[in-house]
């Protein structure tokens, strides 16, 4: 019963389906809003239903606002994937020469092991890594810019050491982007107006991990196509 979970929905005339789901392992009420899988709401067991709905209402204005903001960050980023004509096999072309050998560069760099590489196209992950050390990449890394690239590779190794998200997995993260951004610096010829916004949006953030928090942010405008 560790895992419990229930659910309800109900119709907004903006939004659509709102679904209320109450489970175990929410501590506190929360909304996620996403353009593909819409609005949930999650509950701990001890909050009615109602309550849950009420909570909704609180915040519908910044809900409808988000996901405003959110499907025409996905549109954006569609538009952006269609921009490139290559097809799937050229994309897995392009994986097989661009992304699997520099993953194997980015690992033998920092001393990292992996098991097997496969490439998948996938809705909703850029990569994963398995227990046994076994990393999945998503095809579309190869359309998307390489500093980014290199941040979802670095991330799949860290799971190596670290299979969590806690402190220690975040710490080396950020440890291995930033040394990766300033090689990539070093061998940069002239002045990049896109690393110098980069650059200024990681000195103003202030995250605990600012290299890999700005990395994120921006992996949000290549939000994942629902092919």
């Amino acid at each position: 019963m560790r895992g419990y979970s229930h659910e309800k929905a109900f119709e907004d005339p903006v939004l659509g389906k709102v679904r209320i789901v109450k489970g175990r392992a929410y501590k506190n009420m929360s909304i996620r809003v996403s353009p593909s899988r819409g609005v949930t709401v999650s509950i701990p067991p001890f909050v009615t239903y109602q309550r849950g709905k009420e909570f909704f209402a609180s915040r519908r204005d910044e809900v409808i606002d988000m996901h405003e903001r959110l499907s025409a960050r996905s549109t954006e980023a569609a538009a952006r994937y269609a921009a490139d004509n290559r097809t799937d096999d050229e994309l897995r072309a392009a994986a097989l020469t661009e992304l699997i050998p520099r993953l194997a560069e980015l690992a033998a760099r920092y001393s990292f092991t992996y098991g097997s590489v496969s490439v998948r196209t996938n809705v909703s992950r850029w990569g994963s890594c398995s227990r046994r050390g076994g990393i999945s990449l998503n095809l579309r890394l190869v359309q998307i810019p390489p500093l980014l690239r290199d941040h979802i590779l670095l991330h799949e190794l860290c799971h190596l050491r670290h299979f969590d998200h806690g402190q220690a997995f975040h710490t080396l993260l950020e440890q291995l982007d930033r040394d990766n951004l300033a090689r990539v610096r070093s061998e940069m010829t002239g002045r990049s107006d896109e690393m110098d916004n980069l650059l200024a949006h990681i000195i103003t953030t202030r995250s605990a991990f600012p290299v890999s928090y700005t990395f994120e942010q921006q992996l949000k405008e290549w939000q994942l196509p629902r092919d």
